[in-house]
C-alpha cells in the first residue's frame, strides 16, 4: 500500500492510501520496464517498491487536484510511504494513527486502462472529523439549486 497523509489547506486532515494487490504493482512494474509478458508470480524487488511509490504518487496527486478543483479547496500530498504487507496488518497501522479522529471512509475503485492488461486498485480517503464535516457542507453547497 502507498500511504499519504492530505496536508495543505486541510492541515492534518487524515489519509489517503492506494491499495494495490502485489501482482498488480508487479504487472505495472513489467509494462513500464518493457517485459508485459514477464512473471508476475515473484517477489517485489525494490525496482518494483520505487515503482508503486511513483504509481501511488501519481494517482493520489491526481486525486487530490480532482478532489480539490470539485470542492475548491487546496489539498497537497506530502512525500509517500510504502508499506508492503497483508492489507488488514497495513491498515491496521494507519488506524493506531488516526484512532479517535477518524470515523468515515469514503472507497473508491479505480481501473487504469491501456492496450495492456487493464490494472486495478483502490483509493480509499480516511478523513477526520472536522474535514468529513467540511466535505459533506461543500457537496451539500454543490447541490443546492442555483438561484
Amino acid at each position: 500500500m502507498v500511504v499519504f497523509q492530505i496536508q495543505g489547506e486541510v492541515a492534518d486532515g487524515g489519509y489517503v492510501v492506494v491499495s494495490m494487490p502485489r501482482e498488480t504493482v508487479i504487472q505495472l512494474t513489467n509494462q513500464m520496464l518493457g517485459t508485459i509478458d514477464a512473471d508476475t508470480d515473484r517477489e517485489i524487488n525494490e525496482m518494483d517498491q520505487s515503482a508503486a511509490i511513483e504509481i501511488g504518487n501519481i494517482m493520489i496527486s491526481a486525486f487530490l487536484d480532482a478532489t480539490a478543483e470539485l470542492l475548491g479547496i487546496v489539498m497537497l500530498p506530502s512525500p509517500p510511504a510504502l508499506a508492503i504487507d497483508m492489507a488488514h496488518a497495513a491498515f491496521e497501522s494507519i488506524v493506531a494513527q488516526v484512532a479517535g479522529d477518524v470515523n468515515d471512509v469514503l472507497i473508491f475503485n479505480t481501473e487504469l486502462t491501456s492496450e495492456a492488461p487493464p490494472v486495478y486498485g483502490s483509493i480509499y480517503m480516511l478523513p477526520n472529523a472536522e474535514l468529513t464535516q467540511q466535505l459533506f457542507l461543500m457537496l451539500e453547497r454543490m447541490m443546492e439549486p442555483l438561484s
